[in-house]
């Protein structure tokens, strides 16, 4: 999925690849570790997060509830948050399809935003796009509580070709039950 690239791409601070290729391969059951508060209040504000940028960017807004699969790469699969389009009228019979993203993070971290989307959540969007077929994504942030941003990003191929190299090379080791490389060596 697009949130576990970010792992692929040695960007996450939250699984390893290891972790990542037990879960999928099998030998770890997702999901035993309890649900941290973090995670919890992340789910509960992102319907919040969604309608404030909606209304900060004027941009229709569809949950997206479904897992997508590329038709290119049938190993890359996504669950984009939201669809927007600032292109389509509020009356369109054409559906958004720009891949949105919503964040929660701690006030600490505001400095990630700083600038747009941190790395890890710019492949998270890139991936989106290669499985979507969209130009750009964006993605909304609440920070602290209390402070809004939010950023489009435009689709980069040769980052896209990066990703999807990284996942069909991690597909391959969870097929053959390859355990892949340790941290250090996973990137070069």
């Amino acid at each position: 999925g697009a949130s576990e690239s970010a792992v692929l791409m040695g960007l996450s601070s939250y699984a390893s690849l290891i972790e990542l290729w037990g879960i999928k391969s099998g030998r770890i059951q997702e999901g035993e570790e309890p649900e941290t508060d973090r995670q919890l209040w992340g789910l509960r504000l992102e319907p919040l997060v969604a309608e404030e940028y909606g209304r900060r960017t004027k941009r229709r807004l569809e949950r997206c509830a479904k897992l997508l699969r590329s038709t290119k790469w049938p190993f890359m699969l996504a669950t984009p948050d939201y669809f927007t389009s600032d292109e389509l009228p509020p009356y369109s019979n054409r559906a958004p399809d720009m891949p949105l993203e919503i964040k929660t993070t701690d006030f600490h971290r505001r400095g990630d935003w700083k600038d747009g989307p941190p790395e890890r959540v710019i492949v998270q969007l890139q991936h989106q796009m290669a499985v979507t077929g969209a130009t750009r994504a964006s993605a909304g942030v609440l920070v602290g509580g209390n402070k809004f941003y939010w950023a489009d990003v435009p689709r980069d191929d040769a980052m896209i070709g990066q990703i999807v190299s990284a996942c069909e090379k991690f597909w391959q080791q969870v097929r053959t039950e390859t355990l892949p490389p340790v941290a250090s060596e996973q990137n070069t």
